[in-house]
């Protein structure tokens, strides 16, 4: 059942085997597995059911906060209150953790998973199923292309649209849109409940068996900072660990490449249906080097027609499920110039191309996630972020871009010209650098509370019943997105809580 907690119908005081908070794809994915278990939950979702409604820029703004740190940390910007949450606007880039990320490496602090590689990376066939990737296909390859991997493309999968069918026919589950956790319910060691709120003046409360945070990678952190009677550091945070090591994907243009065949390059990099190649240097290289993961792509700018990009927005809106806009002055530009049309379907031709880096950020204990004194509608303090880049971050994009370069041109590529900043012997960051809007690690997997917040199977240390799910609890981040991972932990986490309520 899908609720709405605006309608005066919808229930107030509910009690559950589990109740998670966060109806995104951790969520959604744990709610619809511990229902398949035979265990009753209740699903609270802070937005509505869509992205749009009279209420949604109130609701929008409780994700407002500060930003103090490196440009690109915006707590109001990317996250999505609404079922799916932040799939709502994914672009569906998915790829897999691989036992370089799960495994301790001895020049980064904090790195090391504190389960088995082997234990996450079994539930990423069913995760792929729940993002609807399709399996890898057969691309043309150039001799040159020994160090390549690949992005894979979910349609993207829309999860509160997708699963919308699931979670309403569903009798063991009940899911309140516009409904917002306001505070645990706490008794010491153990979660009795959940209090929620709405904007109207309305409040409820859920008793369940267990409680699960899966409201993203900063405001898990921010729900657990909340001081609770019993807790006045926030819940988990006896040891100052809640909200630290956030961390982001450091995404950004590193070199112009100059190729001696542009479009041969460009014809290994373009979007194969669902997928695109990437580049990584060898575990070797990265391990000699002393490397963060990092990897490669390299994107073309091309002349293309009016044509061309009309027919591709056209396609890109009926992609997304939407009628394209102005779909009359889209659909006469690209019969006034077919020919342009078929020539950027050919290929059109290459002005420039670049090369761009998709890194791994190094864990960093002063790059967190905190609260302000100022509140928002329900009372909970508002959030800053303060994202820090390190030196170590810096070298080894440098050392990787550097590494890259000589390859390329040992086997007759290209040349790079790399960009001037990172060209400098010391740090010298853009102003502001795209991280994916990937959340992580404010909320750290850890052997034990000193060093982390959650345990191995995402119980909060030092709670009885309180679990965290999303990529909050990733210790380290990859280079890869993080949705698929996200999905596969959920999975393994309600497995585990199959045990739990058993």
């Amino acid at each position: 059942m899908i609720a709405d907690f605006l309608d005066a119908a919808a229930p107030e005081r509910l009690s559950a085997d589990a109740c998670v908070v966060g109806g995104g794809p951790a969520g959604i994915t744990l709610a619809l597995r511990l229902a398949r278990y035979g265990f009753r939950t209740v699903l609270l979702e802070s937005g509505g059911r869509a992205q749009e409604g009279d209420d949604q820029e109130a609701v929008h703004a409780l994700s407002a906060g500060a930003s103090t740190g490196q440009g690109g940390a915006d707590p109001g910007y990317c996250r999505l209150r609404r079922l799916g949450g932040s799939t709502g606007h994914w672009q569906g880039w998915c790829g897999r953790l691989d036992a370089q990320d799960f495994a301790p490496r001895s020049w980064l602090d904090g790195s090391g998973w504190p389960v088995g590689g082997d234990e996450i990376t079994q539930y990423y066939p069913e995760a792929e199923s729940l993002c609807e990737l399709e399996p890898l296909q057969p691309t043309p390859t150039a001799a040159w292309l020994a160090w390549e991997r690949f992005w894979r493309f979910s349609p993207p999968t829309r999860f509160g649209t997708r699963y919308a069918k699931d979670l309403s026919e569903t009798s063991q589950v009940t899911v309140l849109v516009h409904a917002t956790m306001t505070s645990l319910d706490c008794d010491g060691a153990s979660i009795r409940g959940v209090h929620f709120a709405n904007l109207a003046g309305r409040s409820g409360h859920v008793q369940a068996r267990v409680v699960v945070l899966a409201t993203g990678g900063m405001e898990n952190a921010r729900l657990l900072l909340q001081p609770v009677a019993g807790h006045p550091r926030g819940i988990g945070n006896r040891y100052d660990q809640v909200g630290r090591y956030f961390m982001q994907h450091i995404e950004l243009p590193v070199a112009r490449l100059l190729a001696a065949d542009p479009q041969g390059v460009a014809a290994q990099f373009d979007t194969f249906g669902r997928q695109r190649r990437h580049l990584v240097l060898s575990r070797e290289a990265s391990e000699a080097r002393r490397l963060l993961r990092c990897a490669f792509s390299v994107s073309s700018e091309r002349e293309l027609s009016g044509a061309y990009l009309a027919a591709r927005r056209i396609w890109g809106e009926v992609r997304e499920g939407r009628w394209p806009e102005d779909l009359d002055t889209s659909v006469e530009a690209v019969f006034s110039d077919l020919g342009g049309l078929i020539e950027g379907m050919r290929g059109a031709q290459i002005l420039s191309q670049r090369l761009n880096a998709y890194a791994e950020q190094a864990p960093d204990p002063a790059s967190r996630v905190t609260l302000v004194d100022e509140r928002d509608p329900f009372g909970l303090r508002r959030l800053r972020v303060d994202w820090r880049l390190s030196e170590q971050d810096f070298r080894s994009i440098r050392s990787a871009t550097l590494a890259m370069a000589e390859w390329l041109g040992q086997h007759g590529i290209g040349r790079l010209q790399i960009v001037d900043w990172l060209t400098c012997e010391t740090p010298s960051w853009p102003e502001h650098i795209w991280g994916g809007c990937h959340h992580m690690g404010t909320t750290r997997m850890s052997t034990d509370a000193r060093s982390g917040v959650v345990d191995a199977d995402q119980r909060v240390h030092g709670m009885e019943n309180l679990f965290v799910a999303g990529s909050s609890v990733f210790p380290t981040g990859g280079y890869v997105p993080p949705t698929l991972t996200i999905v596969a932990l959920s999975l393994r986490l309600a497995d585990h809580l199959k045990g739990v309520l058993s």
